[in-house]
């Protein structure tokens, strides 16, 4: 697989890490009260799909980690894989909390 085509399909994972989250966000949205312990198995269901998409990004980069010259240097680049699945995917769901947060206090201001 070319560069070009790794870099198509890391975009393509990110993209869907992103709208899985987004159609996620979407949901928590339609919920008027989450019961006890209930956003606990959201954060655990958003970090499963996320560990799914760094997992697969980590493959199709594992022969350019496996040809980086020192081990701390492959580790900080798994390390930037991380953080760019969890940036696509925390995101949508960070920005829909603060949404939601905002609209419970105009709402209270009434």
């Amino acid at each position: 697989m070319s560069i070009y085509q790794q870099v198509f399909v890391s975009i393509v994972i990110l993209g869907v890490l992103w709208f899985l989250s987004m159609q996620f966000n979407r949901y928590i949205d339609t919920r008027r009260e989450l019961y006890d312990g209930e956003t606990a198995v959201w954060v655990m269901t958003g970090t499963f799909y996320t560990l799914i998409g760094f997992g697969f990004l980590v493959m199709l980069w594992w022969h350019e980690l496996d040809a980086i010259a020192t081990p701390w240097q492959g580790g900080a680049v798994v390390l930037g894989i991380a953080l760019s699945a969890f940036v696509a995917s925390g995101l949508p769901m960070a920005i829909g909390d603060a949404v939601r947060a905002h609209k419970r206090r105009q709402e209270g201001d009434k």
